[in-house]
C-alpha cells in the first residue's frame, strides 16, 4: 500500500507560518536553526520531527502525545546524492518475509525516512519513506527498486 501527502494551503497560526497537510497536520521549516516541526491540531501541540543539526552521540526526543518520551541517539552523520543524512539508531522491520532493516533517518530536503508523522505512531507500524521524486530520484530505499 502507498500514500501521498497532500500541502492543502498556507496558514498562519500563533504569528508562525505554518504549510497545511491534508491529514490534520501543519509543517513549519525553520531553516535558520535546520529543523523541522509539525503541529498536531488535535492536541494543539508541535513537535520537533526532523533536525539536522544532530551530531554523532546526540539524543533526539521522541514526543507521543499517547506515550511516554523516548530518546533515540545519533549513530551517523553523512552524505548521500548532496543531501546530510543523520542516522538514528532505531530500526524496525522493513520486509517481514526477509527480516531486512532500516535505521530511522533524517534526510535533508526530504524528511524522516519513516513519515512525518510517526512522532504519533512511533513503535508502531509507521509508513516508510520508498522514494522521493522531484525532478529526478533524490532518495529510494534501499529494499526498493524504483520510484515508479
Amino acid at each position: 500500500m502507498s500514500w501521498e501527502l497532500e500541502v492543502i494551503g498556507d496558514s498562519t497560526i500563533n504569528n508562525l507560518k505554518y504549510k497545511e497537510v491534508f491529514l490534520g497536520y501543519a509543517l513549519r521549516q525553520d531553516s535558520i536553526n535546520s529543523k523541522l516541526y509539525m503541529l498536531n491540531y488535535e492536541s494543539n501541540e508541535e513537535y520537533v520531527i526532523m533536525d539536522l543539526n544532530l551530531a554523532k552521540g546526540d539524543s533526539f526526543e521522541l514526543k507521543n502525545p499517547y506515550l511516554e518520551t523516548k530518546y533515540i541517539v545519533v549513530d551517523s552523520v553523512y552524505s548521500e546524492n548532496g543531501r546530510k543524512i543523520i542516522q538514528l539508531n532505531y530500526s524496525k522491520v522493513f520486509v517481514y518475509n526477509t527480516y531486512d532493516y532500516e535505521k530511522f533517518k533524517f534526510i535533508e530536503g526530504i524528511g524522516s525516512n519513516m513519515g512525518i508523522t510517526y512522532q504519533f505512531n512511533f513503535m508502531f507500524d509507521h509508513p516508510y519513506l520508498l522514494c522521493y521524486q522531484n525532478d529526478t530520484v533524490s532518495y529510494r530505499s534501499p529494499f526498493f527498486e524504483s520510484c515508479d
